[in-house]
């Protein structure tokens, strides 16, 4: 008994398999010429037939006059064959992870798959997204041969999709979906680390990780407990102390009369305070005579004592150990100097004293360095600094006495080189620079790495 298509769309939908393989022997002829008259190659005819029959089946439920399903299927025809022309005038490839080039278009097999195959297909690509955990977006991928897919758990909680393509699917092909497998996998165990499993901070953790449990409170007061051993500041020897204060009672505390002694060991009490500074201002004046006898007019040479600047030498260590040890800006000693010191110092006096402090310590600096380089024992590292906007290296070389720091425009051998000498001898302590590896090796006097 002949039925009409909405009969058959109907039945569909209902469950039963054999209906849609009726309505797919009604419309295959037609379909077939459709897509052989627009894509013109046999490969593709029937790749095209069966993915429109594949969208047909997924997607029967969309169809609103189901009367007309044969134009409707004729209608996905259309739009896959445009697809696979505009495919082949602009050849597309994607890069897998291994360098390759994989094409996005392929050859498919001349197989068209029964009303049993495509129900199946419907049937199981309904577990896998009841099965799928909520956010994560499906994509359905279909072969010309038979697949079976299923839903794996791994022990870290990881799902995937697993898939299984026969023999006639692409090589390329089944080299893609193992790499972006693998792929998947090595984000997903990103996406597990926490502060708990990697050296991430916990900062890093999302919302679900659990904390820790807060440490219950005791019920103390914060701060040091009555009854445990105080350390309080220890007084200075009577050497050191610059002013002493004499208190003496005058009267009895209880009757009034006059006392006088003296305590041997009175409760002592010291208060530390420091001066208030104000700026010592020298100025020299070189006078001009001339003389009586001649007339000639000679001028005084300036003392040799007399520094060349318009500061004196603390204030340049004072501008030097600010910026140098302490890390503070030009504006920020600026502030310091005219705050605490009562001393007014331009910004641009302040780069100028820097410059000076930095010439008048290069000669010290060197003899360090030597020292360092000849000591039999020493350590080495050096890791990336920022000066203003470019990148630098900041090394170092440590020793019990004298530690050497020094920012290089290179982390190579140049560098190395540099903070340790041409030759390197005794032991040389590093955690692995490269730089300094090869330069231990290049000496057969030396041991390293530690």
């Amino acid at each position: 008994m002949n039925q009409n298509d909405a009969t058959l769309v109907a039945r569909v939908l209902e469950g039963e398999k054999t209906a849609f393989g009726c309505l797919v022997d009604r419309h295959r002829l037609a379909a077939v010429r459709l897509a052989r008259r627009l894509c013109g190659s046999a490969a593709d005819v029937e790749d095209i037939v069966q993915e429109a029959l594949l969208q047909a089946f997924l997607n029967l439920e969309a169809l609103q006059n189901p009367d007309s399903f044969g134009s409707w299927l004729l209608g996905i025809i259309t739009n896959l064959c445009k697809t696979r022309l505009r495919i082949r005038r602009t050849p597309s490839f994607v890069e897998d992870w291994d360098g390759g080039r994989i094409p996005l278009s392929f050859t498919w097999a001349d197989t068209a798959p029964s009303s049993e195959m495509i129900y199946e297909a419907r049937e199981l690509h309904q577990i896998v997204c009841n099965r799928t955990p909520g956010g994560v977006r499906l994509s359905s991928v279909w072969f010309s041969d038979r697949q079976h897919f299923k839903l794996c758990q791994s022990n870290h909680r990881q799902r995937g999709l697993v898939q299984k393509t026969g023999p006639r699917t692409p090589p390329a092909v089944r080299g893609l979906v193992q790499a972006l497998l693998q792929r998947l996998v090595a984000v997903e165990a990103r996406l597990n680390q926490t502060a708990r499993n990697s050296s991430n901070p916990p900062s890093s953790d999302p919302p679900s990780v659990k904390r820790r449990p807060a440490k219950e409170p005791s019920g103390r007061k914060s701060g040091g407990q009555l009854g445990h051993e105080g350390h309080g500041r220890k007084l200075k020897p009577e050497s050191k102390v610059d002013q002493i204060i004499e208190v003496r009672p005058e009267s009895c505390g209880q009757c009034g009369t006059l006392l006088l002694g003296e305590d041997p060991e009175p409760e002592r009490h010291q208060v530390t305070e420091l001066p208030r500074i104000t700026p010592i201002v020298t100025e020299y004046r070189r006078h001009r005579l001339r003389c009586v006898a001649c007339g000639t007019s000679t001028q005084a040479a300036w003392p040799a004592t007399m520094p060349t600047g318009s500061f004196g030498p603390r204030v340049q260590a004072t501008v030097g150990y600010l910026m140098g040890r302490i890390g503070a800006s030009q504006r920020e000693v600026q502030e310091i100097l005219a705050t605490l010191g009562q001393t007014d110092v331009s910004v641009g006096s302040i780069g100028a004293v820097a410059q000076a402090v930095s010439a008048a310590l290069a000669t010290p600096v060197a003899e360090a360095a030597t020292y360092v380089q000849r000591q039999p024992v020493r350590n080495a590292d050096e890791t990336s600094w920022r000066e203003k906007t470019k990148r630098v290296w900041l090394w170092i070389s440590v020793t019990p006495v004298v530690t050497i720091f020094r920012l290089l425009k290179t982390r190579g051998a140049a560098g190395a080189k540099e903070l340790l000498g041409e030759e390197v001898w005794g032991v040389s302590g590093q955690t692995g620079t490269l730089a300094i590896i090869g330069l231990i090796r290049a000496n057969a006097n030396s041991v390293g790495p530690i």
